[in-house]
């Protein structure tokens, strides 16, 4: 401990490799398994596995307006977002969730963002 900071070398997630945001986002089993959820879930085949990747390809999406763009962005954010927590909750209070009940967690917090704009036909697309 240094200046009241933890500094941890192996990742939380996985325990199996040095962290680094490239391991973290998503090249961690653990980031990696959530990804492909996401991906089966978005009906896309593959997303960038890199961050800097994933942030370009959501950067061309930004220009489309439909709800399905604003759903696979959310979902990008989200994604991250719940990572980076799971993440925290593991280093700071020793709570660990599996992918599958992150990946949950994730879907209720987008279906609930983003039931006001997905048309009322595609509600069962998303669920």
């Amino acid at each position: 401990m240094k200046k009241g900071l933890i500094m941890v070398n192996r990742c939380v997630l996985c325990e199996c490799a040095s962290e680094n945001h490239h391991h973290l986002f998503f090249e961690c089993p653990y980031s990696h398994d959530l990804l492909m959820q996401v991906e089966a879930w978005l009906g896309l085949r593959r997303l960038p596995i890199h961050l800097i990747s994933l942030f370009k390809w959501m950067q061309r999406k930004k220009h489309k307006r439909h709800w399905k763009n604003k759903w696979l962005r959310s979902t990008i954010v989200a994604l991250i977002y719940h990572l980076w927590t799971e993440r925290n909750k593991r280093l700071f209070s020793g709570n660990c969730r599996t992918s599958d009940h992150v990946f949950y967690i994730l879907k209720e917090a987008i279906c609930i963002r983003l039931d006001s704009i997905i048309p009322a036909t595609f509600r069962n697309y998303v669920v």
